[in-house]
């Protein structure tokens, strides 16, 4: 059974220095310790969490004004029902996400800059032994830890 502080995160962006698992296209690190990945919200910074069966289940939050890799910017609540599967899922978070990483940056993604986003994806395991049903959308800075939001950051370069 799986228990409901895992969460998939699917990726639009690889950093070099990360870990990705085929599959379940995780991305994650083996720095420890943090927050229930269920807790995070709009606007929360934070840095690689803990895999558990190859799914992030803890993420350290810290303040954006500390050296984090990345900002939630977006939550989308999917419709209760049968899981949609993988690709749906991940076709609707690769939509909402860009949509919601130039409205929260100020920028189109092509003028970001290191910017770019990716997102925290249900898979069919949290999906029903957890009720999750939220996409997570985020921005993570390709070049590595940044200090400061993102929010309203303009182009970069």
């Amino acid at each position: 059974m799986v228990s409901p502080s895992r969460r998939v995160l699917g990726i639009a962006a690889v950093l070099a220095a990360s870990v990705t698992l085929s599959g379940c296209s995780v991305i994650g690190g083996l720095l420890g310790g943090g927050n229930n990945v269920f807790t995070l919200k709009v606007g929360d910074c934070f840095n690689e969490g803990t895999l558990v069966n190859d799914e992030v289940a803890d993420v350290p939050i810290v303040e954006c004004s500390e050296p984090h890799l990345y900002e939630v910017t977006k939550s989308v609540i999917l419709e209760d029902g049968d899981y949609p599967g993988e690709d749906e899922v991940v076709g609707q978070a690769e939509d909402e996400c860009f949509v919601a990483f130039e409205d929260y940056i100020g920028a189109s993604w092509e003028q970001s800059g290191s910017l770019d986003y990716s997102y925290f994806v249900p898979t069919t395991e949290t999906w029903n032994d957890a009720d999750d049903r939220e996409i997570l959308c985020l921005v993570v800075d390709l070049e590595g830890e940044r200090k400061g939001s993102v929010k309203n950051a303009g182009p970069q370069s």
